[in-house]
């Protein structure tokens, strides 16, 4: 009876340390695959082949409107959203990637205007942008109509700036057989405080009662877009050819 017991024993050792063995085994195995897809992960997740996007501006939105149609009180935050929205589609079509400052009626950052605008300029250098276009609806008086775009001498890519400016003036005006109003240098905190080019652009006029029945309309800010994403891509053009 001992020698039997013993032998049970014997064996009972064995075979749970098989076991553990075979324990250790899948244990090793289930680590090494875990590794290999954490790595995995971390290639994808450090990939940084993408080409850098565009920063596309809406101004104003949530409680700044921006300026006021004159006639019709349509809000010009309403407007530009549509035009920039069809500057995206296009954009994108044409397989440039594009980063919103808002697609919604907000703005970027809440906390107040003067926070709002440094936090858009500061967008570009978080999302290592190529440009920055700012979109915009002017108002003067009743007189005054037409389309320009602005540009700031303080940014530390003038020249490339004032190229992308013109460029969008021409289209943008082509598209909406509109008045241009030429290219100006100006001192707004979007184009001074970015470290990309950056323009802003002035559609046309809420105050000038036959540009503000065109600018509400849905085919003629479909136009806008169109124009201002023609003006960029033949930029992009330009700079690619000479790089």
């Amino acid at each position: 009876m001992h020698r039997q017991h013993f032998l049970f024993i014997l064996c009972f050792v064995i075979i749970a340390l098989i076991s553990t063995g075979c324990d250790t085994d899948s244990s090793t195995v289930t680590k090494s695959a875990a590794h290999q897809t954490l790595q995995q992960h971390s290639v994808r997740t450090n990939d940084n082949t993408s080409p850098p996007p565009v920063i596309i501006d809406p101004g104003h939105g949530g409680e700044e409107t921006g300026a006021i149609g004159w006639n019709t009180g349509v809000p010009e935050k309403e407007i530009v959203l549509n035009i920039a929205l069809h500057v995206k589609k296009v954009l994108e079509d044409e397989g440039i990637q594009v980063v919103m400052t808002r697609e919604t009626d907000r703005m970027y950052n809440p906390s107040d205007t003067k926070v709002d605008l440094h936090a858009r300029a500061r967008l570009a250098e978080k999302t290592n942008a190529r440009l920055f276009v700012s979109i915009h609806a002017d108002q003067f008086d009743e007189t005054v109509h037409g389309s320009k775009v602005f540009y700031s001498g303080l940014n530390p890519h003038i020249e490339e700036s004032e190229r992308l400016a013109q460029l969008v003036l021409e289209e943008l005006t082509a598209h909406l057989q509109s008045k241009s109003l030429g290219v100006h240098n100006e001192d707004y905190i979007v184009l001074r405080e970015n470290k990309v080019p950056a323009v802003l652009i002035e559609t046309g006029f809420v105050s000038h009662k036959q540009e503000e029945e065109k600018l509400i309309d849905q085919d003629y800010q479909k136009r806008a877009g169109e124009g201002i994403a023609k003006g960029i891509l033949r930029y992009l053009r330009e700079q690619d050819s000479v790089q």
